[in-house]
């Protein structure tokens, strides 16, 4: 089959959808282009898909919008009661009124009142390539009791250098799912700004952990790159680490977290975006009053009363 005579199947003019093949294949194409069956299958599916809106051009590059959420959303986690704990409470409150298990590690015999979920996170987040070895062993369900008396030494060794009260920042998570948040807020005000600016919509929000040190985050919808390709999913917030250009999370419409292994300091970051759900906007505008810059379109605030009102009149727009 001709280019033509798959134009005239579909009933669509022939200069669409040879600027679709243009697109989709990377060379341009005449109307008599002789297609193979695979390519008048991902032609025709391209074709429909971009009247349907799932795919739209810009500048000549492909923007492909995704619903199904990723696969990590989909994991079972049985860590997510000791994670939630960790996020909605204070856990080193109530350490000291723990009970403690005797382990043997080498020569050394010790009590512990951390959990073995406690124990291996730590490890995680550990310098130390063996630690974080048996860490992965744990969260892939192929540790021994060796690995458990190990990661209770090591993370008990780490907790007595840093402090109890620490023991929230020395956990790392891994990349499982758990239900933490309304998230329908946040998702409320992406959604609006992307009626008025199209699928690029973000905003920006500031974090200051325990020890006075800021974060700033950038919201946005999950967007994978693949050659000339974007894919846009508009039910996954992902979530990063303006300062140093690292994921901390993503977030479903449902409020589901995936946070991302690597992230240290995890448990206070979460934290902060658990309190602030509800009510982002008042997190939005605070970014404008401690950076000066607008949380929604990342413009320094000049206007005297945008200064004090921490955003500009248009983008106020976006979360009134």
């Amino acid at each position: 089959m001709r280019l033509t005579n798959l134009a005239d199947d579909l009933g669509v003019p022939i200069n669409d959808l040879r600027s679709c093949y243009s697109l989709h294949f990377g060379s341009p194409c005449g109307p008599n282009k002789l297609l193979s069956p695979t390519e008048i299958s991902q032609l025709t599916k391209f074709y429909l898909a971009s009247k349907s809106g799932k795919i739209i051009y810009v500048n000549k590059k492909v923007i492909e919008f995704e619903d199904t959420l990723p696969q990590h959303f989909n994991n079972s986690n049985p860590y997510s009661h000791e994670i939630a704990f960790h996020i909605n409470s204070k856990a080193s409150l109530n350490f000291e009124s723990r009970e403690s298990s005797i382990y043997h590690f080498g020569d050394v015999t010790f009590d512990s009142k951390l959990s073995n979920f406690e124990a291996f996170s730590i490890c995680r987040g550990l310098t130390d390539r063996h630690a974080q070895f048996i860490s992965r062993r744990f969260f892939k369900d192929s540790h021994t009791p060796q690995d458990i008396s190990e990661a209770q030494f090591l993370a008990n060794k780490a907790l007595k250098s840093y402090g109890i009260n620490f023991l929230s920042h020395l956990i790392t998570l891994p990349q499982l799912p758990v239900h933490l948040l309304d998230s329908s807020p946040l998702f409320s005000i992406m959604d609006k700004r992307s009626k008025s600016i199209g699928f690029h919509s973000m905003f920006r929000l500031v974090f200051t952990d325990h020890s006075g040190t800021t974060s700033k985050f950038k919201l946005s919808f999950l967007s994978l790159k693949k050659s000339e390709k974007t894919t846009i999913n508009r039910n996954v917030l992902n979530i990063r680490n303006l300062d140093n250009n690292e994921d901390l999370m993503q977030i479903s419409r449902s409020g589901t977290c995936v946070p991302f292994p690597s992230y240290r300091n995890i448990i206070p970051a979460l934290q902060f975006f658990v309190s602030i759900a509800s009510n982002p906007s008042s997190a939005i505008l605070h970014y404008g009053l401690k950076t000066g810059e607008c949380s929604i379109c990342g413009r320094p605030l000049t206007d005297p009363f945008s200064i004090r009102e921490g955003i500009g009149p248009i983008c106020k727009k976006s979360i009134i």
